[in-house]
């Protein structure tokens, strides 16, 4: 990978595909993206969002409301569906397991729609690849 940071759409959905091939051959137990700083509100949320990918798993944590708009943008993945909610005592939130097998491009772009409509960042915010 040469590229840690995207801020279209597309280059975006390529960020991902190519952090996710990467988690891949490494072998490395999962790949992390998170947002910038800089598009993350005063703490309404759990923090900074991330998204993890490992297998055929993507997971990350939300509040109750952020998990009612997962459900909402899993209509729109047919294919994939939560596996596993966690809501650890000792934390705030809920901790979301959803399968996504399937098509690598179809996957990014799953991961794409959670910081948009789940999360709510802006159309143009910046996403990192910050582990692989």
């Amino acid at each position: 990978m040469s590229r840690f940071d995207a801020t279209t759409r597309d280059e975006r959905a390529a960020l991902i595909e190519a952090g996710i091939r990467a988690h891949r051959e490494r072998l490395s137990e999962f790949c992390t993206f998170e947002a910038d700083e800089s598009t993350t509100d005063d703490g309404a949320n759990l923090g900074i969002p991330w998204v993890q990918c490992a297998g055929d798993e993507t997971s990350f944590d939300s509040t109750e409301e952020e998990l009612d708009r997962v459900k909402s943008l899993l209509e729109s993945y047919p294919r994939y569906q939560i596996a596993e909610l966690h809501r650890p005592e000792d934390a705030d939130g809920v901790h979301v397991i959803v399968d996504t097998p399937g098509e690598l491009h179809r996957r990014a772009q799953f991961v794409d729609d959670l910081f948009i409509h789940v999360f709510e960042r802006p159309e143009s915010y910046r996403l990192w690849a910050s582990a692989i």
